[in-house]
C-alpha cells in the first residue's frame, strides 16, 4: 500500500514538474517576444525623432528631445502596467499622442510653408489631459 502511494506521488510530482517546465518555456518565449516588440517600438520612436528633426528644421533640439522623451515615457507607462484597465487607458494616451504627432507631421502647408513647430503635439504635452481628450475621441 505504501509503495503504491509512493508511486502515485512520484507520478504526480513528475506531472507537476513537466507542467512547470512547459509553463516556464512558454513564459520565456513570451518575454523574448515582448523584448523584441519593445525594441521595435524604441526603434520606431527613434525614427520618429529623426522625422521630427527633418520636418521641423528650425525646432530646437531640446524640444525634439522633449517630444521623443514624452513618447518614450508614454510607451514605458503603457508597457509596464499590469492592470488591464490602466493598460487600456495608457494605450489610449499613447495612441492619442502618436496620432496628434502624426497629424502635425503630415499637416499640409496652409498659405505658405509648414508650421515651424508641432503645435498640437506640444499643446498635448503641456496640457497633460489625455483622458479628457481620449473621451472626446469616443
Amino acid at each position: 500500500m505504501l509503495k503504491k502511494r509512493q508511486l502515485i506521488l512520484e507520478h504526480e510530482l513528475n506531472l507537476i514538474k513537466s507542467q512547470n517546465h512547459s509553463e516556464l518555456a512558454l513564459l520565456k518565449i513570451k518575454h523574448k517576444q515582448d523584448i523584441k516588440d519593445y525594441r521595435d517600438y524604441l526603434k520606431a520612436l527613434d525614427q520618429l525623432k529623426n522625422k521630427i528633426r527633418d520636418h521641423y528644421q528650425h525646432l530646437p533640439e531640446a524640444m525634439i528631445f522633449t517630444i521623443h522623451h514624452h513618447a518614450k515615457n508614454l510607451l514605458n507607462k503603457m508597457w509596464e502596467t499590469d492592470d488591464l484597465h490602466e493598460k487600456i487607458i495608457n494605450e489610449q494616451q499613447f495612441i492619442l499622442f502618436m496620432t496628434t504627432l502624426h497629424n502635425d507631421l503630415n499637416e499640409l502647408p496652409r498659405n505658405g510653408p509648414r508650421n515651424e513647430y508641432p503645435a498640437d503635439t506640444l499643446k498635448l504635452i503641456s496640457a497633460g489631459n489625455y483622458q479628457q481628450e481620449a473621451d472626446n475621441i469616443r
